[in-house]
Parts: structure tokens; C-alpha cells; sequence
């Protein structure tokens, strides 16, 4: 007689995976979200983060999440699924990486904000701040990392001559998949390749392998911590500045104003 698959198998039209086949897992055939899952990914990221994905952006979950089943032990969606309903949310919401969901980022993405940032804003706030020798930034929800570096960079370029100031440059995100890889400050030569110029990349680089590693002179100038913008900020000292860049078009309206207010 015939085996009948379970009704979890025949909707996602998933291949089973026989004994050692972990090791080839990137060979799945990649599977289909179901509408109850999508809102549930929805709601959750909504919740924990205070993110709102739209409807039509199940296409994007449902990418983070083939690539969970390749990274995890799970052979299914449903599998994956169940046990995200069962464990904590914010754990899996990690797991998921917001980041990969809703962001792109890249050094100094779309030049002209740094442009006028050079030209402009950091001018005067070292005239404002000239008294107290100090300036502080904060990146906040700067995904991997790039645009707090990129200003570090661009202040070690541009503005040398504060080298006796007390500087700060801060990025925060709410992943701690994401603030991960600036802390450790190692890019590929892909991501590197977007937004810097050869001669950046030589002066603020070494090579590792195939990465490239932020040179400790950048790296000392630049911080980074977990933060969820939706949560209460940290009171950690005046702000010269706060970037909040393609970040408060991924919250609901009644989320952004609290955001706002707390600027």
C-alpha cells in the first residue's frame, strides 16, 4: 500500500530527507509560506520589535525563513513553525533577522546625506561643541553596521584636526544577529565594494582571506550595542546627533510618533 504524506508535507510540497542528508541541505527544494504562518511571523515582529511588514511582503519572510531551514535542524517549515510558537519569541526573532527582512544597507549608501554631513552639519556641530571638546553620534537600528562606520570614516577624512576631542560614534540595533558582525568589524569584499572607493577600502581595510577587516583606528572611534527602538532609549548622555535613516517607514504610525517624541 502506497504511504499517504502527512497533510503538513502535502501543502508545503516539501522533499523528505533521508538519514545524513543535513549535509546537503541547501539542495531543498525552497517551500512556500502559508498565510496562517505569515501573519504569525507578522504579528510576532510587530509585537517584539514594534516592525510592521506589510501584506505583500510575504515573499520576503518567506526567503528568511528557507534559509532558517537550511541553518537549523528543522526539515520543514511547519517543524520550524511549531517550534517558534512553542520557545521564546525574541529568540526567534533573532533567528530571523529582521534585518534580511525589511533593510539594506551599504557604506556611505546614497552619498549626498554624507555630503552634506561633511559639508554642513558636522561643521557646526564641532563649532557648537567646541567648549566641551566632545561629539557624540548615535546609528540607531544600523542593521550591520555600515553607517556608523562610514561616519567614522568620514570624520577621520574630513575633520582630523578634533583629534583631541572625546568622540563617539554609536550604532544599535534591535538584532544581536546583526550587531554582531560590526562588532567584530569583518565585511566581504561584496559588501565593501558597495559605497567605497578603492582608496577608502585600502586605508580603512586589511584583508583576511576573502574579508576585510575594519582597521583598529576606525573600530576604536565606533560602538555598538543592542537596542529596540520601540523600547525605552538608553539615557547614556547627550546626543549631538541621531541618525534615523529608512528606519521609521517599517513602524505603524502610533509607533513613529513615540520614536519621534523621544528624540
Amino acid at each position: 500500500m502506497p504511504s499517504v504524506e502527512p497533510e503538513s508535507c502535502q501543502r508545503r510540497c516539501h522533499p523528505r530527507l533521508g538519514n545524513g542528508d543535513h549535509a546537503h541541505r541547501e539542495d531543498r527544494t525552497v517551500v512556500s509560506i502559508l498565510k496562517e504562518d505569515f501573519d504569525f511571523v507578522r504579528h510576532l515582529v510587530k509585537d517584539q520589535a514594534g516592525v510592521a511588514i506589510d501584506e505583500g511582503k510575504d515573499y520576503l519572510v518567506e526567503s528568511r525563513l528557507n534559509a532558517l531551514l537550511r541553518e537549523t535542524e528543522h526539515d520543514t517549515l511547519d517543524s520550524l513553525i511549531t517550534d517558534s510558537r512553542d520557545r521564546s519569541r525574541s529568540a526567534f526573532r533573532d533567528q530571523l533577522d529582521l534585518n534580511n527582512l525589511v533593510n539594506e544597507t551599504f557604506f556611505f549608501w546614497d552619498g549626498h546625506p554624507f555630503e552634506t554631513l561633511e559639508d554642513a552639519i558636522l561643521p557646526e556641530l564641532i563649532e557648537v561643541g567646541k567648549d566641551r571638546r566632545e561629539l557624540s553620534i548615535w546609528s540607531a537600528d544600523c542593521a550591520t553596521g555600515q553607517e556608523p562606520y562610514s561616519v567614522s570614516m568620514l570624520i577621520a577624512d574630513h575633520f582630523q584636526w578634533i583629534g583631541g576631542w572625546m568622540v563617539w560614534i554609536r550604532g544599535s540595533d534591535y538584532s544581536e544577529q546583526s550587531i554582531e558582525k560590526p562588532r567584530l568589524g569583518v565585511y566581504s569584499a561584496v559588501e565593501t565594494s558597495r559605497g567605497l572607493s578603492d582608496d577608502q577600502r585600502a586605508r580603512y581595510f586589511t584583508t583576511a582571506g576573502g574579508s576585510f577587516q575594519i582597521n583598529s583606528r576606525i573600530r576604536a572611534m565606533t560602538e555598538f550595542f543592542r537596542h529596540n527602538l520601540s523600547r525605552p532609549w538608553p539615557a547614556d548622555g547627550q546626543k549631538d546627533m541621531i541618525l534615523l535613516r529608512n528606519v521609521l517607514i517599517y513602524f505603524e504610525e502610533s509607533a513613529r510618533r513615540k520614536i519621534l517624541e523621544r528624540m
